[in-house]
């Protein structure tokens, strides 16, 4: 464009660059499930990134057991750890998911456990009466390491 002449309109609406609309993103999506509360008063967050599938894989369950397993990962989220905590115990006292600790030493995985900091307690979860999965908690999340459709991993 030379000096002097003036630019045609854009196609660009000038609302685009106004942040303050931006109906796409919710910024506080985090918030909104108290994700970021502190302790046990945050919501429990599942994370599948430490999932390791040499135990065994998603492509083993069946379709049941994959609905199951979604169905166990949509309403966990709305649960506040402190609620998950008051499902454990021994005996009868289990209820829900039921999350009982075990010792990393258990695990026959040296090659993923070896990575992680030895005082780290793995927690198993109860999906059905049957399917458990077992991973550890840091924050508000936990990361679900192993599956275990058929609750044999520590047997």
């Amino acid at each position: 464009m030379s000096g002097g002449q003036k630019k045609g309109p854009s196609l660009i609406p000038k609302t685009a660059a106004d942040k303050s609309q931006n109906k796409y993103i919710n910024k506080n999506a985090a918030f909104i499930h108290s994700y970021l509360e502190p302790g046990d008063e945050a919501t429990v967050f599942i994370s599948l990134r430490l999932l390791q599938n040499d135990f065994q894989c998603f492509s083993e369950w069946t379709k049941n057991e994959m609905d199951i397993f979604w169905e166990f990962n949509r309403d966990i989220h709305h649960l506040k750890w402190k609620e998950l905590k008051q499902q454990g115990g021994k005996g009868q006292n289990k209820a829900g998911y039921a999350p009982t600790p075990i010792s990393i030493a258990q695990y026959n995985k040296p090659a993923f456990t070896s990575t992680l900091d030895p005082n780290t307690t793995f927690i198993e979860l109860r999906v059905s009466s049957k399917i458990r999965v077992h991973g550890f908690r840091d924050k508000s999340v936990f990361y679900i390491c192993y599956l275990d459709r058929n609750h044999q991993i520590c047997a």
